[in-house]
């Protein structure tokens, strides 16, 4: 197996461990239990359930809301929380907001001492790039780089065992 073969499976492993909030969103109901508006944000469970039960005790029993959980997220990118920010589980699309999380891994990935450094969200995140051909097409240098930067890490710390 080459170097590039070890990384992608270490990578897939640790990508596997982070388990990732689902991406969620809040219907509003009248008393009839018919749906009367989505509220806009995507939301982590906890901060939905939160702002679920804050937006009950406003309405006093006139409405009340829904936690639901998005099955196909419609996102051009990664998706963060609208009140935590914590990262949420949606497939990454790749649009034009996907070039600024692929930079943002790429600055990681140069602070990153050696491949210990890299955390389950950010193997999570890299996984989503590397699972798509389409992003070594569209980002051929940016990708290059994070397969050599992956590689020299994985290299120094098997040397470091």
């Amino acid at each position: 197996m080459t170097v590039k073969q070890q990384v992608e499976c270490k990578i897939n492993e640790l990508a596997f461990l982070y388990d990732e909030e689902p991406v969620c969103y809040i219907e509003q109901h009248d008393g009839q239990g018919s749906k009367v508006r989505e509220i806009d944000g995507s939301y982590c469970r906890r901060c939905a359930n939160e702002k679920t039960h804050k937006l009950d005790e406003e309405h006093g029993g006139a409405v009340y809301h829904q936690v639901c959980e998005e099955s196909m997220p419609e996102n051009e990118g990664f998706s963060y929380c609208a009140e935590c920010g914590c990262l949420l589980g949606a497939a990454l699309i790749l649009s034009f907001d996907a070039e600024d999380d692929l930079d943002e891994i790429i600055t990681q990935l140069r602070e990153a001492k050696d491949f210990s450094d890299i955390t389950y969200e950010m193997a999570w995140r890299i996984n989503q790039f590397l699972r798509q051909p389409e992003s070594y097409t569209r980002f051929k240098d940016k990708m290059a780089y994070v397969d050599r930067r992956l590689s020299t890490l994985f290299k120094k710390s098997e040397l470091t065992e």
